[in-house]
């Protein structure tokens, strides 16, 4: 399988063989009703600078990425998208603490 579900986040794996998949896009559309906001896209990628496109209707759910906190160098998980982020221990236990990338 390649995706990973949790109980209050569906974590979707973007990879080559996905595109092809007649399940994938049905699972992720199910658990996208039935947990709104509970899903992110983890694309793999062969190197860490490649780009990812993924199908159009990926654009639509946030993105786990691996990024550090402004002045650290400690690298973290998180989930982004839409101008927001959130960690993804946060969004994986389905309370998501979200922040604007813009400053007030």
């Amino acid at each position: 399988m390649l995706h990973f579900g949790f109980e209050n986040a569906l974590i979707y794996l973007a990879t080559d063989a996905a595109t092809t998949s007649k399940w994938m896009p049905w699972e992720l559309g199910f658990f996208d009703g039935y947990r709104p906001g509970g899903v992110a896209i983890m694309p793999v990628l062969d190197k860490e600078t490649d780009g990812f496109a993924g199908q159009e209707y990926l654009g639509l759910y946030p993105r786990v990425t691996k990024d550090s906190y402004q002045g650290s160098t400690a690298l973290e998980v998180f989930v982004e998208g839409l101008g927001r982020w959130t960690t993804f221990k946060s969004f994986r236990a389905g309370t998501p603490d979200w922040k604007s990338y813009t400053h007030p």
